[in-house]
């Protein structure tokens, strides 16, 4: 990565981000999945430093190596994800979505239903239309993006603000 395509990207020039984002995306995927072991989240690893990149372009300072970069950054936030994920975990997942009819594995169903149909409902109109298409229909960010005729990236930047948004309405589940 020259100086020349930071530049760029630090402009705005999404064309030169995009490209960026095309050369290291599969191997950044790869790389995450080693930490988290499951796919879509190593994906939604990759889009979140991304979309950090681009949030916040105009205070980009590199001197060193980008590519070293973007595996730092994907592993520092694969390992806090991997840390999460294992917190989900040891959640009994299967009480709570059992079909068992005891009175407590139905409570803890509806609650957990309700507590992320709730955050999920307080999600800005777009955004939560974009959430909904990725995780309920699975849609693609392109499929997302010509279905909406937005670009990629705006499909990128929304989910990643979904994420982070969800996330932090949901951390009282994993306590």
């Amino acid at each position: 990565m020259v100086s020349f395509e930071i530049d760029n990207i630090k402009k705005g020039n999404i064309k030169v981000y995009e490209q960026l984002f095309k050369h290291y995306y599969k191997s950044l995927v790869l790389f995450s999945f080693r930490y988290v072991k499951n796919r879509k989240i190593a994906e939604d690893v990759v889009h979140d430093v991304f979309v950090n990149i681009w949030e916040n372009r105009e205070k980009l300072d590199f001197t060193g190596n980008f590519k070293s970069y973007l595996f730092i950054a994907v592993r520092h936030l694969s390992l806090k994800k991997s840390v999460t994920q294992n917190k989900f975990e040891q959640i009994d997942v299967e009480v709570i979505l059992s079909k068992s009819n005891a009175p407590d594995d139905v409570l803890i169903k509806k609650e957990f239903e309700k507590a992320i149909s709730l955050a999920i409902s307080k999600l800005p109109e777009k955004r939560r239309e974009i959430f909904c298409m990725h995780r309920f229909d699975h849609l693609t960010y392109s499929e997302i993006a010509l279905a909406l005729n937005i670009s990629i990236k705006t499909v990128e930047t929304q989910m990643g603000r979904a994420i982070k948004f969800l996330r932090e309405r949901l951390t009282f589940l994993l306590k």
